[in-house]
């Protein structure tokens, strides 16, 4: 996905985009996703305390890392269903995220991209906070 992405990067500047017009949205987006998505592939632990097992508890905090979901116990049997969504939407966005950018900068211009890039943004979030509570309930 790292390469991927910095090849997507590296296209998006040959076609005359900045480093300085990408740094707010598309570089900040593909970062922070990159770094969550490796921190979920590489160090989250995949069995979680036997406590979030026998009591219910809404967040999971594993060194600098903490999710906290409102209505949402978190245990051992949706764990590692929402580990693994939680890759699939990070990595996901660092694939996804530019390509939009690339395709809607070169094929329309960077205005439109200014105004639609808020509004991808809201939609993967919000995709992915509605998934992880899907998946979540479902093995509650």
């Amino acid at each position: 996905m790292l390469l991927i992405s910095i090849t997507e990067i590296i296209m998006l500047v040959v076609s005359g985009n900045s480093i300085a017009e990408m740094k707010d949205d598309i570089l900040l987006v593909t970062g922070l996703m990159l770094l969550f998505g490796a921190w979920f592939c590489f160090f989250a632990k995949d069995i979680l305390p036997t406590y979030y097992d026998a009591n219910k508890i809404n967040y999971v905090s594993q060194g600098i890392f903490r999710i906290h979901l409102v209505g949402l116990s978190f245990n051992n049997g949706n764990w590692m269903y929402i580990c693994t969504t939680l890759k699939i939407w990070t990595l996901a966005t660092v694939v996804l995220y530019p390509l939009a950018g690339i395709i809607i900068i070169n094929c329309f211009n960077i205005a439109l991209w200014n105004i639609l890039n808020k509004i991808f943004l809201i939609m993967i979030l919000g995709g992915m906070v509605i998934s992880i509570y899907i998946i979540g309930k479902k093995y509650e």
